[in-house]
């Protein structure tokens, strides 16, 4: 009897071994398009990037591997919800989303800063204080600012009016060098890759105020990855943020040298 207790204990230890060990294949979805500093493509062709290499230090954790999945974000929203992939970087949480995707994280934040040039002494200590600003302050045509930004914006007609409403990224940093404007206000991650990349934009600095915070989350499919992988992906998160090797990670890519 006791040997067979024995037997059964030894047993169930070996199948708890085998399942924490067994490696586990996770089908992520990247974009069709590199989006630097994001998702970005290196010489040999391998997905790199911000959110890539934090994805690859929690499976690395978990001792799963990754399978990079090529979808436009609609469409890989729709196959996470069937079970067809299983992994999305950079969510929101939203309510829809959460009823078919599992939020771990947050993984980082995405922030929203003011860009001025270098020579500028316009003192920023809130967002309020664009009003004396001598030109205008461009945003992106669809980008979030904020809800401060955005009760500021529809009720504050001295504010409105330091506000350029440009097409995209590209517009705002053409004009801002041709000094036509005060700044522009973008993501941080994008827009510090851009300098350390571009000399032409040396004399851009990223100012200390944060507009506007976002988390954002790894989002794993409730459809195809089963619910003891989700803990394992979520013990192996919480070692990560522990550590302070996440946030030492996106520190090294949202600061400009």
């Amino acid at each position: 009897m006791k040997n067979s207790i024995r037997y059964i204990v030894t047993l169930v230890i070996y199948l708890v071994y085998c399942q924490s060990s067994i490696a586990c294949h996770i089908r992520l979805r990247v974009p069709t398009i590199p989006y630097p500093p994001t998702f970005m493509l290196n010489q040999q062709k391998q997905w790199t990037g911000v959110s890539i290499e934090a994805a690859q230090m929690l499976m690395k954790q978990a001792n799963c591997r990754l399978i990079y999945v090529e979808l436009p974000f609609k469409r890989a929203l729709e196959l996470m919800r069937s079970g067809q992939i299983d992994m999305m970087l950079n969510l929101s949480k939203q309510a829809d989303r959460e009823s078919y995707i599992h939020m771990i994280g947050p993984q980082g934040f995405e922030d929203v800063v003011l860009v001025t040039l270098r020579n500028d002494k316009n003192p920023v200590n809130q967002l309020e204080d664009i009003k004396i600003f001598s030109k205008p302050v461009a945003i992106e045509l669809g980008m979030y600012y904020g809800e401060n930004f955005t009760t500021l914006f529809q009720n504050n007609a001295e504010f409105r009016e330091k506000i350029l409403v440009v097409k995209n990224l590209k517009q705002s940093i053409q004009i801002l060098q041709a000094n036509r404007i005060s700044g522009f206000l973008t993501h941080r991650g994008v827009i510090v890759h851009k300098i350390k990349q571009n000399p032409d934009l040396q004399l851009f600095q990223v100012n200390d105020l944060i507009i506007h915070r976002a988390p954002i989350y790894f989002g794993f499919s409730k459809m195809s990855v089963a619910p003891h992988t989700i803990l394992r992906l979520e013990s192996a998160f919480d070692k990560l943020t522990k550590s302070g090797l996440l946030e030492r990670h996106y520190q090294r890519y949202h600061q400009v040298e």
